[in-house]
């Protein structure tokens, strides 16, 4: 068995299938050359805001000699897959093959400052001797590396340290920072897009600033206790400053963070000494610092014990949403001035508003909100879309889902839950479900399982029991989720949803298509039409009622058998939505209803091809529609001229 890794796929509901597509590219073969595969790993590469996506490692059974076969590939292309072991020092068959030992990222760094003293001290080198040798040091270590900004970013503040001493010049915290964050923006200037970039000098900045206001305020006598304050106090201040920045990128902030710094800091410490002693040994004497390792080992597990406990813990983290650019300059501003202004006396009014205000800015007051968004996401051959309403409000109709390996999986945790927390949602407010296929009903069903849902509502249609239809079964009885059925003129959630089939009447025949929800969704003068997979009979059912509407969601995913003409022209929408896979087995979109939908003069969108299609309904009726493609960053612009040019 042959693994590839580091195999970079967009988020998307195929991912799987594109990662194995990936690896028999980089193999130059086909899936007539391969028995099998399977996902060796795979994780969440969200580094560059702009650039998240999964990173994958592949394993491949190939029909011919795979020893032979390696031997001819490019060295680093592939290797032999070997089972995934635990965390533990792997044996050594020989100094040939010997692998290199490296620390935890820019964390490692900062064991150069110990180098320096050690240097210096222990072996009674000058300053200067000592600094040079260990920014050497800095610097070969970042050769054996993956770097990141925060990386660079420690080497290089670490350097302008050194470079003090070498000179024997008392640097400035404030400039040090300066310096390293120009030489850096020199280097790549779109690092300042980068999250280690604006995550690590925030962090470092908010340190600064609050080992500087402990200096001012220092007593002369020190309590017992001290230390305890001025840790907190620092780890507050780090906190503080980079709030905005870890809602933006993880729609949520933690906490108990800064409580929890005073258990992690001393491990980290730890982990680091134990470490840099373990490269040591092992530079001398490999079979001793992998012993030695063996101690790096036990941190490692308590740090991992300790992590798992701190995040069970009450507001362990707390769901804000992705703050705006607004909110967050705003942010900043009433920052500056609480901490200026608030700690003054006989201001603690003053102190106590701006604090007021800075938690709105931190939470994004749904006040401050005045539109509506329906979101149809891209969930491959599938359905799902997320409606937000102004007054914080959520709803999910369908979930999107799975049909095997070559569709992907887990489409409720990858691509419906991070958007929910994109928004900032704790909860639904409801969920609706047009037919229980896998396609719409596998991701919904993960939702409900981690969100609470205030009501699941289902067509009033008598569905053949299956498996999916049982774990629904167990999923509304497990978490107390009120279930409704709804048919034909029920009016759900008020005048915000209404639902125009089936009927009472209808019978079920098996055919889960033929029963699907019909749900009409209104927000001032603007209607959303989502049609399940209805077929043309159910359409022509539905042209003895006002189904007018401004979006279409195209009924089954453009097939051939849906999209009538004569209900096309009733419901004559503006915009038309099409949610299906690429390259998917059914042919979907079919030509010929695309054809029937283009006589219409409806803007047409494909998930496939736009990504999340995202509409936006203000106050007044007015609607605007963009697509992924269009909702690029400004720097991923920029950066798309630079690789061009």
């Amino acid at each position: 068995m042959l693994r590839v890794a580091g195999l970079n796929v967009p988020l998307c509901a195929d991912a799987d299938a594109r990662a194995c597509a990936l690896a028999l590219k980089k193999l130059r073969l086909t899936q007539q050359d391969i028995t099998s595969w399977r996902v060796a790993k795979h994780s969440v590469d969200a580094r560059d805001r702009g650039d998240v996506h999964f990173v994958y490692a592949v394993d491949l059974t190939l029909k011919q000699d795979e020893a032979a076969f390696l031997r001819r590939l490019k060295p680093g292309t592939a290797a032999l897959a070997a089972p995934d072991a635990p965390l533990a020092p792997p044996p050594v068959a020989s100094r040939a093959h010997a692998p290199v030992v490296v620390g935890m990222g820019p964390c490692g760094l900062f064991a150069a400052l110990y180098l320096a003293f050690f240097l210096e001290k222990a072996l009674g080198r000058s300053k200067r001797t000592s600094a040079l040798v260990t920014i050497f040091a800095v610097f070969a270590f970042l050769l054996f590396i993956k770097s990141s900004p925060s990386s660079y970013r420690a080497a290089l503040m670490i350097t302008v340290v050194l470079l003090g001493r070498a000179f024997y010049r008392l640097p400035d915290a404030l400039n040090t920072m300066a310096i390293a964050a120009f030489l850096l923006l020199l280097f790549q200037p779109l690092y300042l897009f980068h999250a280690g970039f604006q995550l690590s000098f925030l962090t470092v900045f908010g340190i600064w600033f609050g080992i500087g206001r402990m200096e001012r305020k220092k007593k002369k006598d020190r309590g017992k206790f001290d230390w305890l304050k001025e840790s907190l106090l620092v780890s507050f201040y780090a906190s503080l400053f980079s709030y905005p920045a870890v809602a933006y990128y993880f729609s949520s902030v933690s906490l108990v963070g800064i409580f929890a710094n005073l258990l992690i800091v001393p491990l980290s410490g730890l982990l680091l000494g134990f470490g840099l002693l373990s490269v040591l040994l092992g530079a001398v004497c490999l079979p001793v610092g992998i012993f030695a390792a063996g101690s790096v080992y036990a941190i490692l597990r308590a740090f991992k014990i300790v992590c798992t406990a701190l995040v069970r813990l009450p507001f362990a983290y707390v769901l804000v949403g992705c703050p705006s650019y607004l909110s967050i300059v705003l942010y900043y501003v009433l920052l500056f001035f609480v901490l200026e202004y608030g700690g003054r006396k006989g201001s603690w009014k003053v102190g106590a508003m701006l604090s007021a205000a800075l938690f709105c800015a931190v939470f994004e007051n749904p006040l401050f909100r005045k539109e509506n968004t329906i979101a149809f996401l891209d969930v491959g051959q599938g359905d799902a879309a997320v409606i937000s309403t102004y007054d914080g409000a959520a709803y999910l109709v369908d979930g999107g889902g799975k049909f095997g390996q070559d569709f992907g999986e887990n489409v409720g945790k990858r691509i419906v839950l991070p958007y929910l927390e994109y928004l900032g949602v704790s909860a639904l407010d409801g969920a609706f479900l047009s037919h229980p296929d896998s396609d719409h009903m596998t991701g919904l069903l993960e939702v409900l399982e981690t969100l609470p849902t205030k009501g699941l509502y289902l067509s009033d249609y008598a569905f053949a029991e299956n498996e999916q239809t049982d774990l629904l079964k167990e999923m509304v009885e497990k978490y107390n989720i009120p279930l409704y059925t709804i048919k034909t003129g029920d009016s759900s959630l008020g005048d915000k949803f209404l639902c125009l089939y089936p009927t009472g009447a209808s019978a079920g025949t098996g055919e889960e298509n033929q029963g699907s929800m019909v749900l009409r969704y209104s927000y001032s003068d603007t209607k959303v039409l989502f049609t399940g997979d209805i077929t043309a009979e159910e359409e022509q059912q539905l042209l003895e009622q006002n189904i007018s509407a401004d979006v279409l969601k195209v009924a089954h995913h453009g097939s051939k058998y849906s999209s009538d003409a004569a209900f096309l022209e009733k419901v004559s929408p503006k915009a038309a939505v099409i949610s299906c896979g690429t390259n998917n087995v059914y042919g979907h979109p079919h030509k010929e209803a695309m054809e029937r939908l283009q006589k219409t003069g409806a803007e047409i969108f494909r998930t496939d091809e736009d990504g999340t299609i995202l509409v936006t309904i203000g106050k007044d009726g007015a609607m605007n529609i963009e697509t992924m493609t269009e909702r690029k960053p400004l720097y991923e612009n920029i950066k798309e001229k630079l690789e061009k040019s």
